[in-house]
């Protein structure tokens, strides 16, 4: 196997140094700085692997690649080498093309030890539950994943050592984003012609590619596929879940389908230190975690277009427990308040309809809007009169104390608060437009702005934006300066696209307050730019 691999890499080495270089002149035009240096590209065009993983106990036959699963990248319609190994692990497809390079498992390392976890701030899996060992095992095994991610690093890396013209850095970064969605669209209709059953791992690694990407180009604020990319992975989460319903008895309950797509996708072929104990399979996590913030994205999405959630009809299975889909172990906010604001939206979506159509009753929006109101209000007090423990004589707990277990225990449940204070904001406006002056949304926007100045590091404003942008739009005019300086704090300010562009939606409704005022406007008004959805997420 190593004379293999050996004269594998002699073979295509003079291939990846000529592709490198392509690559780098024109791309990049090789385009000095002031400083000397050019954006970090990755090495080669991604290929997708859309059939399923291979099993550490499953022969070389049992490997090969189908005709129906062919593998492709964007330069070539013939399928690469490929190296067959009786003893072919996981990882082995990161290995069936090219070596990554030297560069490349720099980006790697970076998104992983850095990136990761600024990117997604209270994301936090125990060990015991394999981490985030399934980030690094799709970014060996799944090449457009590994694109998505390398992406993502190139960027940020390039930010943190201003290597390039920032403008440079955005055109180049959003031209690789575009060919990633180009190879996962192709990857997707490959399985889509044998039948997503077949290739129910692919495509799980195709939506959590999408989704990756998805908040990519977020984070860039760039918005204007938003809607395009929420709608197809709202499609294909469905489409998995209908794959889930053959396995249960042919009812569609969202939570037994999402188990039945779990069991599918696993479980790991590795048990921890010998036990009996099974960890979760990656597909199985990349799943889950991608799952969550699609739920959570379309719902913010919602309140912005005033139109209910794609999803809605699944929130009450899904969200009813942590069981299928755990909101707060993804983004820091428990599921309840997630599953409120989807209400919210839904009845703003049922006010605007009736109120088009001249037939809205205000008693009847008024008692909707008070039924949702008393439970946001007594579940949230019970969050409030709940002791956050942070300490945990688990010795895998003391392991990660450097890294801040207790801060994020701690600002999960400030997050929680935060964003329960922010829907009761948004039910308000709902019910009687946008009167900054109200009492009730004074409070609210008091309670925000004191738990936003709380959460440490300051870096988890990230897991607050909506609600920071809510609060502040609605800010008397002496509070104006603080919700600025909260978002001003964090720098670059590249490296925090969807804060800072929060902040000029603040600015903008400070400059319209009267304006807003006199035409009682609704969050829609305020939050969208041109007709734009901003999803500030």
């Amino acid at each position: 196997m190593a004379r293999t691999l050996k004269t594998q890499i002699r073979e295509n080495s003079h291939q990846r140094r000529g592709e490198r270089s392509i690559l780098a002149s024109t791309v990049s035009g090789q385009t000095p700085t002031e400083s000397g240096g050019t954006l970090i590209v990755f090495s080669q065009a991604p290929v997708v692997n859309v059939g399923p993983s291979p099993s550490p106990n499953q022969s070389s036959n049992a490997i090969r690649t189908p005709d129906h699963e062919q593998r492709f990248d964007g330069a070539s319609s013939a399928p690469p080498p490929r190296i067959e190994s009786p003893c072919a692990l996981p990882i082995k497809t990161a290995f069936d093309s090219e070596c990554l390079s030297r560069t490349d498992l720099n980006l790697i390392t970076f998104y992983l030890e850095d990136l990761f976890p600024f990117l997604y701030p209270l994301y936090s899996p125990s060990a015991l539950h394999g981490g985030r060992a399934w980030i690094l095992d799709l970014l060996l095994r799944s090449p457009v994943i590994r694109q998505a991610m390398l992406c993502q690093s190139s960027y940020y890396l390039s930010l943190t050592q201003s290597t390039i013209e920032s403008t440079i850095s955005f055109d180049i970064v959003l031209a690789q984003t575009r060919d990633a969605f180009h190879i996962l669209g192709q990857a997707l209709s490959l399985i889509q012609t044998g039948g997503i059953a077949n290739h129910i791992h692919g495509t799980v690694r195709i939506f959590t590619g999408i989704m990756q990407l998805q908040r990519f180009e977020v984070a860039l604020s760039s918005f204007q596929n938003c809607r395009a990319h929420l709608n197809a992975c709202a499609s294909l989460f469905r489409q998995l879940l209908h794959v889930g319903r053959r396995s249960v008895d042919g009812s569609f309950c969202p939570s037994s389908c999402f188990d039945s797509v779990m069991h599918s996708l696993g479980p790991s072929s590795w048990t921890l230190l010998g036990s009996t104990y099974q960890v979760s399979s990656s597909e199985q996590d990349a799943f889950r975690f991608s799952s969550a913030l699609l739920i959570f994205d379309d719902v913010i999405a919602s309140t912005v277009l005033q139109e209910v959630p794609q999803l809605y009809d699944l929130h009450t299975s899904l969200l009813a427990s942590e069981i299928a889909v755990d909101l707060q172990a993804t983004i820091g906010c428990q599921n309840w308040v997630i599953l409120y604001l989807g209400k919210i939206a839904s009845l703003n979506s049922w006010k605007r309809d009736r109120k088009r159509a001249g037939s809205l009753d205000i008693v009847e929006l008024v008692q909707r809007a008070m039924s949702i109101k008393a439970s946001l209000k007594e579940l949230l007090g019970q969050v409030q009169a709940k002791q956050v423990n942070t300490h945990s004589n688990s010795f895998i707990e003391v392991l990660g104390s450097t890294s801040g277990v207790a801060n994020r225990a701690a600002s999960k449940s400030l997050t929680t608060r935060i964003w329960a204070h922010a829907a009761l904001l948004y039910l308000t406006i709902v019910v009687s437009g946008w009167q900054p002056a109200n009492i009730e949304i004074r409070m609210h926007v008091q309670e925000v702005l004191h738990l936003l100045s709380q959460l440490a590091p300051l870096t988890h404003l990230r897991a607050a934006c909506w609600p920071l942008c809510l609060a502040g739009c609605l800010a008397e005019v002496e509070k104006e300066a603080h919700f600025r300086t909260l978002v001003q704090q964090l720098q670059p300010p590249k490296a925090f696209g969807t804060l800072y562009r929060a902040l000029d939606i603040m600015e903008r409704a400070w400059q319209r307050r009267e304006e807003l005022v006199a035409s009682e406007a609704d969050l829609a008004a305020v939050f969208q730019c041109g007709g734009e959805l901003i999803l500030l997420v």
